[in-house]
């Protein structure tokens, strides 16, 4: 464990059922503007999530586009794409409503509707050059905690890799947790998110950078992932569980991103 460390948490979050239609007003609050770019994908899309979000930005007074192209294991082109159509959006607001892979596109999107060029350029730690266009971020799924890390995981088609992009400019300057995004998960979705999350707390715990603030969020999460995990596998609309893994992959999320994460995360980065 580290006996010097330090603790930043950029992100302001709020937790809590049915929040997602307070998105407007939170974002207003925390971001300003008045141009966003919703950013999503098909199959969140169909559940009509993001057009309640949408719904909840224009009673705020936003105006703006979606995008919704983005892939799981997000890739380079997509992101570059969601950049261009943010800087002929002129969106001050990014809004991201999604799993871990709309989560990161949406950073991507921030840091290149602010900089422009090409998401490789920043591969890396510490390569952004300043404050990037905010992201609020709506998640929905109980995994990567991407709401709150201050990284973004991107696939590099032509080199056919995962690429890290971090910095504590990517992280949303909001949080909006709603755990009823999660209800309609199969449960086979669930199961891999959630063990996403456990581990999380698990490499937070058990690395060498952990420390006393990163350890109590780690093991928070455990407490709450491992009697809720299948609970909410088997039924899904059990509010505790969802709530409880919801929660818990929050706390992980914050947790590895002020410890580290362990060789079996890089491992599966090359996997998948």
């Amino acid at each position: 464990m580290c006996d010097m460390f330090g603790f930043h948490l950029p992100t302001r979050v709020e937790v809590g059922n049915g929040l997602r239609r307070a998105t407007g007003r939170l974002a207003r609050e925390v971001a300003g503007g008045d141009r966003v770019l919703l950013v999503t994908d098909p199959g969140v899309r169909a559940t009509g999530l993001a057009d309640e979000v949408w719904s909840s930005l224009r009673e705020a007074g936003y105006d703006g586009d979606w995008f919704d192209l983005v892939a799981p294991n997000p890739r380079d082109h997509d992101c570059e794409a969601g950049g261009e159509r943010a800087r002929r959006l002129g969106a001050d607001v990014i809004v991201a409503v999604g799993g871990g892979s709309v989560l990161d596109t949406a950073k991507a999107i921030g840091l290149l509707r602010t900089y422009g060029g090409r998401i490789r350029d920043y591969e890396g730690r510490g390569r952004v050059p300043g404050e990037v266009a905010p992201v609020v971020a709506v998640p929905t799924t109980a995994g990567t905690g991407s709401e709150v890390t201050r990284s973004a995981v991107i696939t590099d088609t032509a080199r056919h890799i995962k690429m890290t992009v971090k910095d504590i400019a990517l992280a949303p300057k909001l949080a909006v947790v709603d755990p009823e995004c999660t209800y309609a998960l199969p449960a086979g979705v669930t199961a891999a998110t959630g063990m996403d999350a456990l581990v999380h707390a698990i490499e937070a715990y058990t690395c060498r950078l952990a420390n006393p603030l990163s350890d109590l969020l780690a093991l928070g999460a455990v407490r709450l992932i491992f009697p809720a995990l299948s609970l909410a596998v088997g039924d899904g609309s059990d509010r505790g569980a969802r709530y409880d893994m919801m929660v818990g992959s929050l706390m992980a999320g914050i947790a590895f991103s002020h410890a580290d994460v362990g060789a079996v995360h890089c491992m599966a980065e090359a996997l998948s």
